[in-house]
């Protein structure tokens, strides 16, 4: 009896190893890259798309300014230097707790709105007619407005007014 099993189970067992070994020659795995880190800044990262999307959009507003573009390694450098300088301000901001509020946000992108001669909606309409994501918009100064805090905090703690 245990003979027929031991049959049956390799039988089984053979089977089975074949169909997965049939399998994994027919499946062709696709490995593609997402992103890549290109600095890591303490318990942050810098992706290759911010770096390449920061450039991208400095390049457009010296274009569209007329002026000279830098060489495109210079430029990478620059970015990425500032980029590191942002990550490094932000995570200070969290770690100090700097929250910034839906109704400060929305005071900030009111008069950026404001600036350019439109209400909130007829910027949001702007950003959209000019395939600009209002969202992307919304997170971009919500961290500058961290990093202005961080910066007043971090400078005011170095200003000493005595009395005279």
């Amino acid at each position: 009896m245990k003979n027929k099993y031991q049959k049956k189970f390799t039988l089984s067992l053979a089977i089975g190893l074949f169909l997965c070994f049939f399998y994994i020659e027919k499946i062709e795995a696709k490995i593609e890259l997402l992103d890549r880190v290109v600095a890591v800044v303490d318990s942050g990262v810098v992706m290759e798309s911010q770096l390449n999307q920061r450039v991208q959009d400095i390049i457009g507003r010296l274009r569209s300014d007329g002026m000279e573009l830098p060489p495109k390694e210079v430029l990478e450098e620059q970015v990425l230097e500032r980029l590191i300088i942002e990550e490094i301000q932000l995570q200070i901001g969290d770690q100090a707790g700097v929250k910034i509020s839906d109704a400060e946000l929305n005071r900030a992108l009111s008069m950026i709105a404001s600036d350019n001669s439109m209400n909130l909606e007829q910027f949001k309409e702007s950003l959209d007619a000019n395939n600009d994501s209002y969202v992307k918009l919304r997170d971009q100064v919500r961290k500058e407005l961290i990093i202005q805090r961080v910066q007043r905090g971090r400078v005011g703690a170095n200003i000493e007014i005595s009395e005279q």
